[in-house]
């Protein structure tokens, strides 16, 4: 017997639902207001480790789990259970080639440390500077180059949205078909 079958209460029961009925039951069954207190006794302990374990919601999540676990992994197979989700590009986004705009930032590190370790081996301050210029002008650039990827095109952005919330969607009801909800 479980601590809701304890209390008379579903799994979907909310804490005021599992307040009542404790309430209700520790009244009938108290030590002190029974028939017969050994029977009683050991029923209200039951009933107290119910509504301990029921009351917080914390350690009835970890009940909850203990009772219903989690739906092991399909076992795996040598056909494919599934196809694939693949997201293609669609067709009216083009996609851009690498241009020698995103590799300047590259280079610009690149040639920063040279010169900006040439200049220290030299003693020299003014190549000190000069690479770190390079260097600073490097890492703006490659951070640019990072911006502009991300901005992307909305429009692909609320294509790649929709598809995932409707696959979202279909895990969900699936998870609940399999587990009889």
């Amino acid at each position: 017997m479980n601590h809701y079958e304890r209390l008379g209460v579903g799994p979907d029961a909310t804490t005021a639902e599992l307040r009542t009925a404790y309430r209700t039951l520790a009244r009938r069954f108290h030590p002190d207001a029974a028939d017969a207190p050994d029977d009683a006794c050991a029923r209200m302990v039951e009933l107290n480790e119910a509504w301990s374990v029921l009351s917080d919601q914390y350690r009835r999540r970890a009940y909850d789990q203990l009772l219903w676990p989690p739906l092991p992994p399909p076992p795996m197979s040598a056909e494919p259970v599934a196809r694939a989700v693949v997201y293609e590009q669609p067709p009216d986004v083009e996609a851009r080639p690498a241009s020698i705009i995103q590799a300047v930032p590259v280079l610009l590190v690149a040639a920063g440390i040279i010169v900006f370790s040439l200049g220290f081996g030299a003693s020299m301050p003014a190549l000190l500077v000069f690479g770190a210029l390079l260097l600073i002008l490097g890492g703006l650039g490659a951070a640019a180059n990072v911006l502009l990827a991300l901005r992307g095109d909305p429009r692909a952005r609320a294509r790649a949205r929709e598809q995932y919330l409707t696959d979202k969607a279909e895990r969900r009801d699936r998870r609940a078909k399999q587990r009889g909800r």
